[in-house]
């Protein structure tokens, strides 16, 4: 899935572009992202690396990442991804922008993926 973030401040004022770039660059650069998760009262250690296939600063105002993230195990959450990229940050504003359904090793919309479904059986009946 890809959102659009929009990044504050904890007194909910836009953080400065070139700051979040740097921020940007930094997490994606690192093997590694420790996060740490409590699902039914128990902690779990992850890695959230691996759930973020790509993220950059847009640019249009207001300052913003889009960022990429996996789905299914081991995924990320939005709020996640905003607490590593700087202290005291968070997302303003969150908007899924993109939603994919793999097939074949192809994204498909959903939409699409059910219309692609769709023209396959009747070409194999």
């Amino acid at each position: 899935m890809e959102f659009r973030l929009e990044i504050v401040d904890d007194e909910w004022r836009p953080v400065v572009p070139e700051v979040l770039r740097e921020a940007v660059t930094d997490l994606m650069g690192r093997d590694v992202v420790p996060v740490v998760r409590v699902r039914k009262g128990r902690k779990r250690e992850g890695d959230l690396r691996p759930a973020v296939l790509r993220m950059e600063v847009a640019d249009e105002p207001p300052v913003a990442v889009v960022v990429e993230l996996t789905t299914g195990a081991g995924s990320a959450r939005p709020g996640e991804v905003t607490a590593e990229l700087g202290p005291g940050w968070q997302a303003g504003r969150v908007r899924r922008t993109k939603q994919w359904i793999e097939r074949d090793g192809a994204r498909l919309e959903p939409l699409d993926a059910d219309t692609h479904a769709r023209a396959e059986k009747a070409c194999a009946s």
